[in-house]
């Protein structure tokens, strides 16, 4: 009776066991580099060696998205035929490409409406945690992520606010869906938009902002709901640079680049000028093999062999994700890198319309993303991708997969 007892207790529900490591996976992208590396190994040998492995096969085979995901990584392999990068450059762009395949891989275990929901909180929690340091930092002085500018704590600047736009997004919506918690959500939501423009220096968190305002403001009022938010906008902007100085040093240090970029200043003191001459230089690399591109890891090399003799900022990637596939990968790796992006944002119209709205706000702001950074190449920003792209479609993946009965322990030994 005793082992028989000892037993029922000693039952695993892999699946569960799966969606607790996605949720702190959730929460360390934010926040650790480190932590975020242990989760997705975690979550890989979970996938790989607990029992009962052909259900999390059919799903990841039959999912939508993975004939894209292994179009894209057939790409990039295909690339390193041909690529002049050295063999590091190489693999890194090949750890990044495959990092993709992890999103099949995630959906089996956010199939439950309840597993997606601790997923968003979970990352909701670790911008509140960063929030509350940010604070602490700047009005209290607690001296913590000293390297990071004004309120960043855990990460950059970049990374911070992009992510602090997206957890007022996901607060908002959650905060329409339970109307008895509106009061303290709403008052969440105002810090940290105040954080966006009182504590941050990331622009990219301004225009996530803005994005995501119209995407909801289209979604939910359609055309007149779009110009009245985009009025609302500007005044909120407009508000924002007459009283915070974070915000207002940051506008016109965009407005002194575009001088300085204009009057011919070095690049180097430009951060909006060193970008247009990435784009410049990508074009023309792009133009020297436009069907196949210069290889799979090679844009610092065709970079440098562009500007050869020349005084000028090196970089070994545009800041740009589309203009990347471009030069690496050419014209078929971005078709390819469109295809699978135009896929996920057609499955979005399978979705309910509250997490429909979830889904295209959080894709359009990655896009918008990638047209200013190199995302899916930068680990923190990447893995977001990877998890969030899981929790958007994994409920399309019930109709391929039922959820197995918990194991016992013995037979998972």
């Amino acid at each position: 009776m005793h082992m028989d007892n000892l037993r029922a207790k000693l039952k695993i529900d892999f699946s569960s066991v799966g969606a607790y490591l996605a949720t702190l996976l959730a929460f360390a992208i934010p926040v650790s580099t480190a932590l975020t590396t242990v989760s997705m190994i975690l979550i890989l040998l979970l996938w790989l060696f607990s029992p009962n492995i052909k259900p999390r096969i059919t799903l990841y085979f039959q999912n939508p998205l993975t004939p894209y995901i292994g179009a894209l990584v057939g790409v990039v392999f295909i690339g390193m035929t041909y690529s002049p990068a050295a063999p590091a450059d190489i693999f890194d762009v090949c750890k990044d490409a495959v990092r993709l395949s992890f999103i099949p891989l995630l959906m089996y275990y956010l199939q439950d409406d309840k597993h997606r929901l601790w997923v968003g909180k979970a990352f909701v929690c670790a911008m509140v945690l960063t929030m509350v340091l940010g604070y602490c930092k700047v009005y209290g002085g607690l001296p913590i992520g000293e390297k990071y500018t004004v309120g960043a704590v855990f990460k950059s600047h970049i990374k911070t606010s992009y992510f602090m736009a997206l957890a007022a997004f996901f607060t908002v919506l959650y905060g329409i869906q339970h109307p008895k918690q509106r009061w303290w959500l709403g008052i969440l939501v105002v810090l940290m938009m105040h954080y966006l423009f009182f504590l941050s220096v990331g622009r990219i968190g301004h225009l996530t902002l803005f994005v995501l305002s119209l995407v909801f403001a289209w979604r939910r009022w359609k055309f007149k709901g779009f110009v009245c938010a985009g009025i609302a906008l500007c005044l909120l902007f407009a508000l924002a640079y007459q009283s915070s100085s974070v915000f207002s040093d940051r506008i016109n240090l965009l407005k002194r680049d575009w001088v300085l970029y204009q009057e011919g200043g070095r690049l180097i003191e430009s951060s909006l000028g060193s970008r247009i001459e990435f784009a410049d230089s990508s074009m023309r690399i792009f133009a020297t093999s436009p069907v196949v591109g210069i290889g799979t890891g090679a844009y610092a090399h065709g970079y440098e062999t562009l500007h050869k003799d020349e005084t000028i900022l090196m970089t070994v990637n545009p800041h740009n994700e589309y203009l990347r596939f471009m030069v690496e990968t050419g014209c078929i790796g971005l078709i390819v890198l469109l295809a699978l992006f135009f896929k996920q944002w057609q499955l979005t119209r399978q979705l309910p319309p509250n997490q429909r709205l979830l889904a295209q706000g959080c894709l359009v702001s990655f896009y918008v993303g990638c047209l200013l950074n190199s995302w899916l190449a930068d680990f923190t920003e990447a893995y977001f991708y990877c998890l969030f792209s899981a929790v958007l479609f994994s409920k399309l993946g019930r109709e391929f997969v039922s959820e197995p009965a918990p194991v016992e322990l013995e037979q998972a030994l």
